[in-house]
Parts: structure tokens; C-alpha cells; sequence
């Protein structure tokens, strides 16, 4: 794979549910992403710089620095990496948690649960 496309496959996901982490982990590896993992907010803001990943997919529930904050200052550029697509994943699509993200400029929104063959489909228009 040339190195343009190896780097447009690669991804962050920010998670603090380990069986989640794991299983998303796995399903995007099989399907060819290089996927790298954080379980907070703080971790992931560093590891978005250290990585610089293409996608950034975040869970709005994190401890410490939430999904939103996570979201903000990446819209914000507050970071030394801004990634192609910063997706936000969440159980919570509720009418005000769609309305904070839209306030911050984020479209991309999977929700949760998903299917694997949800989450493939969803990668696949991404890159």
C-alpha cells in the first residue's frame, strides 16, 4: 500500500470502555486500518499530536477531559496535528448533544451501538 493511502488509514480511537476499544480495534485492523487507541481525553489529545492520525473518533463520555472539549479544541486547532475527520461516537445523540456538536462545527456522527458492518460502511466514505 503506497504511504498516502497507509496514512489516510490511519486511526485514533479515544474510548474509555475497553471491550469497545478492543472490538473497534479489531474490526477496523481486519479491514485494514492501522488503529491506535487512547482511554481519555488527555491521553488522546497527545496521542493525536504523537500520531497524527487521518481519523480521530471520540466517545463524548470520557473521565477527565470529555469527548466535546476533545472535539472543541481540535475544531479550534489547539493542537500541532489536526487530522482529516474528527467523528464523534456516542450512545448519546440526544437533541442538546447534537446541538453542542453542530455548535462546535462537527458533522461526522457515529452513533452507538453499530454493527461492524455499520462501522466499515461508515470508514469506507471516509477514506
Amino acid at each position: 500500500m503506497r504511504a498516502a493511502a497507509t496514512a489516510a488509514r490511519r486511526v485514533l480511537l479515544i474510548d474509555d470502555e475497553h471491550p469497545f476499544r478492543e472490538l473497534v480495534r479489531d474490526a477496523l485492523s481486519a479491514a485494514h486500518y492501522q488503529v491506535d487507541l487512547a482511554m481519555d481525553g488527555a491521553s488522546g489529545l497527545r496521542a493525536i499530536d504523537e500520531l497524527e492520525p487521518a481519523i480521530v473518533l471520540v466517545d463524548l463520555r470520557l473521565p477527565g477531559i470529555d469527548g466535546f472539549e476533545v472535539l472543541r479544541r481540535l475544531q479550534a486547532g489547539e493542537t500541532e496535528h489536526q487530522p482529516t475527520y474528527a467523528v464523534a461516537v456516542s450512545a448519546y445523540t440526544d437533541r442538546d448533544s447534537l446541538q453542542r456538536l453542530e455548535a462546535l462545527g462537527v458533522t461526522l456522527v457515529l452513533p452507538k451501538p453499530f454493527s461492524l458492518t455499520e462501522l466499515n460502511d461508515f470508514m469506507a466514505t471516509l477514506v
